[in-house]
């Protein structure tokens, strides 16, 4: 997991790593000092200082769920708001990723579902907020000659780092009214979030298919989709004589992607969110009751 992350931030050269080894919330969000001239002074951490970047957050299970929490709005609106000894704002409109391992030395395998390994890092309010999260069980990786085989000649490679680059700045730079959501994507989202929700909603001890926002993170994965696919123009197909790309076309298809996707992870064996959302809501219609 750290190999990749780290690999695509390299490859773009877009962001930078924060261990939680060595690191604390004080340099992952903010910190306040007092100077004996100029007072209570607020630092901005390396979460609102990389806004339109991306933060890899390591070793996330050392930092104290209540010091990734204080991360929670910021992540809602992509900005900062210190209200402490002294006040301060920051743009934090960043990308992060969490790589962690079950707190405790635990592994994934030692739950009776992947699912709840998430839930000893992070709070259910982190939880809520994150568009994706996948599980990698020591079962998915245990093939150690492959970690070392020569590297494949990858031939011609149409997608450079300063592709990816462009492709990552361009999409920073959106405006929310640049991006298309037809009708029909807006049923295909709602439709996808009401099926999505009730599959995997009543986990709400792992909300992150929360019935109450899953459309937006649908909404949000299918645009990442888009973007990625440059779906630009007239039905998502860019005119290559129209090189300002203003506007990004997010179609039923993107959707139907992005459904799939958290299908494919959070329905999977590791993980099992579904069932661990299945046996929450038997409880509760045992507790009150009541039956289909």
């Amino acid at each position: 997991k750290n190999a990749t992350a780290e690999g695509v931030m390299n490859y773009s050269g877009v962001g930078e790593i924060f261990s939680g080894t060595s690191g604390s919330r004080t340099g992952l969000v903010y910190s306040i000092s007092e100077h004996p001239l100029r007072g209570w002074t607020v630092h901005q951490g390396i979460y609102p200082a990389n806004s339109g970047r991306l933060v890899i957050v390591d070793e996330t299970q050392k930092i104290p769920a209540h010091d990734i929490e204080t991360m929670g709005k910021a992540m809602d609106e992509g900005w900062l708001q210190i209200a402490r000894v002294r006040s301060q704002g920051y743009e934090s409109q960043t990308r992060a990723i969490f790589l962690a391992n079950p707190k405790g030395g635990k592994t994934v395998g030692d739950s009776s579902h992947g699912a709840h390994a998430i839930a000893t890092v992070f709070s259910p309010l982190i939880m809520r907020r994150m568009d994706i999260a996948v599980i990698v069980p020591a079962g998915e990786a245990s093939d150690l000659a492959k970690y070392n085989i020569p590297a494949a000649d990858p031939g011609e490679c149409r997608v450079t780092g300063q592709v990816l680059r462009d492709l990552i700045f361009w999409a920073w730079n959106l405006r929310e009214e640049d991006i298309e959501f037809s009708d029909a994507t807006t049923t295909a989202i709602l439709d996808a979030a009401t099926r999505i929700g009730q599959k995997y909603g009543a986990a709400d001890i792992i909300p992150l298919c929360n019935p109450g926002d899953i459309r937006l993170k649908i909404a949000r994965i299918a645009a990442a989709h888009a973007v990625r696919c440059v779906s630009c123009g007239q039905n998502g197909i860019a005119n290559p004589d129209d090189l300002a790309f203003a506007r990004v076309v997010v179609l039923p298809a993107h959707v139907a992607w992005a459904a799939a996707f958290l299908d494919r992870v959070y329905g999977s064996d590791a993980f099992g969110l579904d069932r661990v959302s299945a046996s929450m809501e038997e409880g509760r219609r045992a507790a009150t009751g009541t039956t289909e």
